[in-house]
């Protein structure tokens, strides 16, 4: 049981959620780590294993990062979805509906998805996930331009 997930979120998760570390611990892994162990982690979680805290994403992220960094993720995520609906509505390039509806579906399918494995780390998969969002955002700040000088005339 020591080496799962499952002792992640049982000796950490409520420990960590107690502690309320607002700003986290820092961003250097194996600082944060140490640094968290005397606080979070029970007598049950021997130094050797912290990490695997990293296969436990969210608990990791928060670690890391803190409740303000989780907070700013996710509203950076839902703008990039904000982006891809409006312009999934109001593109008339099919190219650009067909990016922005697969925007929205990467964030809707890897949101549940990281609370297994942490999907937003795999260089693979964030080339793609920033290249979707870059396309959206190029066609959202286009469509935004058009609106604003209809608005001006």
């Amino acid at each position: 049981m020591q080496f799962s997930r499952g002792a992640v979120l049982t000796e950490i998760g409520g420990n960590l959620i107690s502690s309320f570390k607002l700003l986290g611990y820092s961003p250097a892994q194996e600082f944060a780590l140490e640094k968290a162990s005397a606080k979070l982690f029970g007598s049950n979680m021997p130094i050797n294993n912290l990490p695997i805290i990293n296969d436990v994403y969210w608990v990791a992220f928060i670690i890391y990062y803190g409740f303000i960094g989780l907070a700013i993720y996710f509203f950076i995520l839902y703008k990039i979805f904000q982006a891809s609906l409006f312009v999934y509505r109001n593109s008339d390039d099919a190219y650009f509906k067909v990016f922005a509806l697969a925007m929205a579906a990467v964030i809707i399918i890897s949101l549940p998805y990281s609370l297994i494995l942490r999907t937003f780390v795999f260089r693979s998969f964030s080339f793609f996930f920033w290249l979707l969002a870059g396309l959206v955002f190029a066609e959202w700040r286009r469509l935004k331009t058009i609106e604003n000088q209809e608005v001006g005339v």
